[in-house]
C-alpha cells in the first residue's frame, strides 16, 4: 500500500487506496504515479501515505500540467489551489 487519498480534509469522506510493490527510495526519483480515475479527478483534499514517500500532485493526467510543491506523505489538508484540483499523483 502506497497511500490513501481522501475526498475531505483531515482524512474524511470517501477514500481510495493506491497500491505499489515497494516503499519509496531515498534517491527521491519517481517510484509510482497514478492517473486518478475519472470520478476522483478534482476531488482529493488529503493524502495519508504509507511508504515514506513525498507526494506531488499534477493538474493533468500523466504528470502533466501544473505541479504542486512536494507534500509529505501525511498531508491532512491540501490548502489553496491544490484542494480538489489534482488529476494525477506522483510518489517519490
Amino acid at each position: 500500500m502506497i497511500a490513501t487519498i481522501f475526498e475531505d480534509w483531515r482524512y474524511g469522506g470517501d477514500s481510495i487506496t493506491l497500491w505499489g510493490s515497494r516503499p519509496c527510495g531515498k534517491e527521491r526519483e519517481t517510484a509510482f504515479y497514478y492517473n486518478l480515475p475519472e470520478d476522483w479527478k478534482g476531488r482529493v483534499s488529503a493524502v495519508q501515505g504509507w511508504a515514506e514517500c513525498e507526494v506531488t500532485l499534477y493538474s493533468r493526467p500523466y504528470l502533466e500540467g501544473v505541479a504542486s510543491p512536494r507534500f509529505p506523505d501525511l498531508t491532512p489538508v491540501l490548502d489553496g489551489q491544490w484542494n480538489d484540483y489534482a488529476q494525477s499523483i506522483e510518489f517519490r
